[in-house]
């Protein structure tokens, strides 16, 4: 059983050939490509996901803040010692002296 060799072709960015697959022949292949495409075909892309209808899609986002730096004290020996409060988390935005 032969296998086929080679194979090379060009696919664009909308997955269409724009040169055939070759198969058993050495050949230089090649194409002029529009680059406006690929910036088309980007902006076409769901990434937000395939098939998402509201009636089975659902975004949830979570404004809640969160505390993400835990202060311990070192005279809690019997504690856990750990302690947290928005006031001692590290603010969202460093202030800037001019």
């Amino acid at each position: 059983m032969a296998f086929p060799a080679g194979g090379s072709g060009i696919v664009g960015p909308d997955g269409k050939w724009f040169v055939d697959q070759c198969f058993y022949e050495e050949k230089i292949i090649y194409a002029d490509l529009d680059l406006e495409e690929v910036v088309r075909e980007k902006l076409s892309l769901d990434t937000a996901g395939h098939y998402n209808r509201p009636d089975v899609f659902q975004l949830m986002v979570d404004d809640q803040p969160k505390e993400q730096i835990y202060w311990r004290s070192q005279n809690d020996a019997a504690g856990s010692g750990w302690t947290a409060s928005l006031s001692d988390t590290v603010p969202s935005r460093p202030e800037v002296s001019e």
